[in-house]
């Protein structure tokens, strides 16, 4: 449940040092390993290397290593890692590291260990993009787009950007999932991809329609619409109403918006992280 939280990587952080600290070795101590990893900013690349090679030895002592949902863990272990060396390492590191993970019964491999398999080709598709190889890529991509197990948003979404970057296909565009945005931010997405497409392809007067419709959207009118939606309602005074009032406040320098959006997220123990820091402004 943590772990599906916007806020994971910020509400969990004590939980996960906990873990790593007290909790003998099972799948949850390599879900805490997963989500140390994906804090780029807090440990050095030795770090999550001896990190992840502790982990992995762990995990290979006899008594684990039949134990499919920790296999299944430690290859989805294995496709973060290899992502982070793809940008912090280099690509024969991330290379080795995804050659290394196999499910347990290769002839019948259970669902859990073939989206495993999708995640871990997803990471490789990017590396071969990164070597330059783009046809073995798009190719990779498109056979993950067609088959792959994994259905949740995120990962359709790396595909698919994947995808649009690579190839340059407007229907890729609209492929994003509409989950991933609100209505307007889906809609000014959609348009920008749309508008960096036209560009690559030297299509300049579309691309220019395209950046100026963009640049007349606001969400001013959104975040208003929002304001006043939840001043009727029970959270007025909780987190999300804080978040709201903050937002809207630095979006049209409203000084009250901002001190009053301000107080009440200082209330939230869990969201003292948001008040003005920049994982507040990236997040939003």
């Amino acid at each position: 449940m943590l772990s599906a939280s916007p806020f994971a990587q910020y509400d969990t952080e004590q939980y996960v040092e906990r873990i790593l600290q007290t909790a003998p070795f099972s799948y949850i101590h390599v879900w805490a390993i997963r989500q140390s990893v994906r804090k780029k900013d807090r440990r050095s690349t030795e770090e999550v290397r001896r990190l992840f090679e502790s982990v992995s030895s762990q995990a290979a002592r006899q008594e684990f290593s039949k134990d499919l949902r920790i296999n299944a863990q430690i290859g989805r272990l294995q496709a973060i890692y290899a992502a982070y060396l793809c940008h912090y390492g280099t690509l024969d590191q991330a290379e080795a590291v995804l050659s290394t993970w196999r499910p347990l019964h290769a002839a019948e491999a259970s669902e859990l260990e073939r989206t495993v398999s999708d995640r871990i080709s997803l990471v490789r598709a990017k590396t071969l993009r990164y070597r330059g190889r783009d046809e073995d890529a798009r190719l990779c991509l498109e056979a993950l787009k067609r088959h792959s197990q994994v259905k949740e948003d995120a990962f359709q979404a790396e595909l698919t950007r994947n995808l649009l970057e690579l190839t340059l296909d407007l229907k890729h565009v609209d492929e994003l999932p509409a989950s991933m945005f609100g209505p307007a931010q889906k809609l000014l997405h959609t348009t920008l991809n749309r508008a960096d497409t036209h560009f690559k392809h030297h299509r300049y007067d579309d691309a220019l329609a395209d950046y100026q419709s963009a640049a007349e959207q606001s969400a001013e009118e959104d975040w208003l619409k929002v304001e006043s939606l939840v001043a009727g309602l029970e959270w007025r005074e909780g987190f999300a109403f804080g978040l709201i009032k903050l937002s809207l406040g630095v979006l049209t320098d409203d000084l009250l918006r901002m001190e009053h959006g301000t107080r009440v997220l200082k209330r939230q123990g869990l969201a003292a992280w948001l008040v003005g820091g920049p994982p507040w402004v990236e997040w939003v």
